[in-house]
C-alpha cells in the first residue's frame, strides 16, 4: 500500500446506479438483484430483449395450449356426460370423434345425416379450398382433432406472447384471455363464419358451456406456461 493511501471501511462506499436516468420509476434492486453485505449485485443493465422474451413465452405458450387443449377435452367429454345422464341419455350427439370437445353443431343440410362441429367444418373448407378435396367420414374423425389441437396451439402462442408485453391476458390467471377468446372465437367468428348458429339461436346453457370451457382452457394454459417459461429462461 502506498504511504500517501489509507484504508477506507467498506461501509463507507457507495454503490451507485448506472442506470438510474434511464430507470428512474424502477426501484434499484429490481434491476440488478438485492446488495448485501461487501459483494456488488450482478449488473446487467441491458438485459433480454423484448423480441427475445416474446419467442420464449409464444414457444412455452403453445406447448401449453396444446395441454390445455387435451384438458380442456376432457373437461367438456365430462360435462356432456353429465348432460346424457340428466336428460337420460337423450342428448344427440354431433361430434364424429368423441375425442375433441363437441363445438357448437353446424346445422344438417339436406344432403347430410349428420351436422359436424366447427372443427370440422373448418377442416372440410381448408380440404375443398385449398386442396380441391372433399373429406371422408373417415379423413373428418382424423382432421377435427387436427384443427382443434392445432388451434388450441396456436392461441396458447399467441397468450403466451402477449404475456410477456403485459399483464392484462393473465388477469384472473388466465380467464380474461379465455372469455376473450370465447367471445371472439365463439360468439363471433364461428357463427360469422357459418360453422355454427348465430349466438341469438343458440341456447343459454351452450354459451355457459362454452364460457366455462375456454375458462378451464386458459387456466390450463397458464398453469402449463408459467414452469416451462421459467425452464427457458436456465437454457
Amino acid at each position: 500500500m502506498s504511504r500517501h493511501s489509507a484504508a477506507v471501511p467498506t461501509d463507507d462506499f457507495v454503490i451507485t446506479d448506472p442506470a438510474a436516468d434511464l430507470y428512474a420509476q424502477t426501484p434499484f434492486e429490481s434491476r440488478y438483484g438485492k446488495y448485501s453485505g461487501n459483494v456488488a449485485p450482478d449488473w446487467d443493465a441491458q438485459g433480454e430483449g423484448t423480441a427475445s422474451r416474446v419467442v420464449k413465452g409464444a414457444i412455452a405458450g403453445a406447448v401449453a395450449g396444446l395441454a390445455a387443449g387435451y384438458l380442456m377435452t376432457l373437461f367438456q367429454k365430462g360435462w356432456s356426460n353429465a348432460e346424457k345422464k340428466f336428460a337420460g341419455n337423450k342428448k344427440d350427439e354431433k361430434n364424429l370423434n368423441k375425442n375433441v370437445p363437441e363445438h357448437r353443431e353446424h346445422n344438417p343440410g339436406e344432403d347430410q345425416e349428420q351436422g359436424d362441429d366447427a372443427t370440422v367444418k373448418t377442416a372440410e373448407a381448408i380440404s375443398e379450398n385449398v386442396f380441391d378435396h372433399k373429406l371422408t367420414k373417415d379423413e373428418k374423425k382424423v382432421a377435427g382433432p387436427a384443427v382443434h389441437y392445432a388451434f388450441a396451439a396456436a392461441m396458447g402462442a399467441l397468450y403466451g406472447g402477449l404475456s410477456e408485453v403485459t399483464d392484462i391476458p393473465k388477469a384472473g390467471f388466465g380467464s380474461a384471455f379465455g372469455s376473450a377468446l370465447f367471445v371472439g372465437a365463439d360468439e363471433i367468428a364461428v357463427p360469422a363464419l357459418g360453422l355454427s348458429k348465430m349466438p341469438q339461436e343458440v341456447q343459454l346453457s351452450k354459451h355457459v358451456y362454452g364460457l366455462v370451457s375456454h375458462l378451464v382452457y386458459s387456466a390450463a394454459t397458464e398453469a402449463v406456461r408459467r414452469p416451462l417459461r421459467a425452464a427457458l429462461d436456465n437454457i
